[in-house]
C-alpha cells in the first residue's frame, strides 16, 4: 500500500536538557540555539489514489516508517519550515504561511505526490501553534520552528 504521510512538528529553537520539567520554569534568557520536542505533532496521510485524511493533533513521540519507504530508497521528500513568535502586546504571528503552503502543494505537484489543499494546510499550522503555545518565548527572546515534513512512506 502506498501512503503519503504529512507531519508537522515543531522543534524548538532551543535547548531544554529535561524533557519533563514545566514550561513555567523556563529561564528563557539562559537557552542555547538547538532542537527540543514539544507536546504535539500533526500528522495525515494520504493513499494514493485517494484524498488526504487528517488524523489531527498526537503526543509528540517516534513515528513508525517502513524500511522500504521511498524517503529512504529514493529521497522522496518535501520540507518546510516557519516561525512562530509573540509581538509586543503578546500576539502570536507567523510570516507568510500561505507562501509556505504554496511552495509545499508545488513541491508535492513536482515530485509526483497528492498536494495537500492549502486549507488543510493553514489548519494544520494553526492547531500545532495553538497546541505548543506554551512554547513560543516571550516577545524578543526567540521564536518557535515549524517544520513541516511529508514522505512518501
Amino acid at each position: 500500500m502506498n501512503i503519503i504521510r504529512l507531519i508537522l512538528c515543531i522543534l524548538f529553537n532551543f535547548c531544554v536538557l529535561n524533557l519533563g520539567f514545566s514550561i513555567e520554569k523556563i529561564n528563557w534568557d539562559e537557552l542555547s540555539f538547538s532542537a527540543t520536542p514539544t507536546d504535539y505533532i500533526y500528522e495525515a496521510f494520504c493513499e494514493l489514489g485517494n484524498e488526504w485524511q487528517e488524523i489531527g493533533l498526537i503526543p509528540y513521540g517516534n513515528i513508525e516508517v517502513s524500511p522500504s519507504s521511498c524517503i529512504y530508497n529514493y529521497g522522496q521528500g518535501i520540507f518546510e519550515g516557519m516561525k512562530a513568535y509573540r509581538t509586543q502586546d503578546n500576539r502570536i504571528v507567523l510570516f507568510r504561511p500561505e507562501e509556505n503552503a504554496r511552495r509545499f502543494q508545488n513541491g508535492a505537484i513536482r515530485l509526483g505526490m497528492p498536494p495537500i489543499s492549502e486549507k488543510m494546510f493553514l489548519n494544520a499550522i494553526k492547531e500545532i501553534v495553538l497546541a505548543n503555545i506554551d512554547w513560543i518565548p516571550p516577545y524578543k527572546k526567540g521564536t518557535l520552528y515549524i517544520k513541516i515534513g511529508r514522505a512518501h512512506v
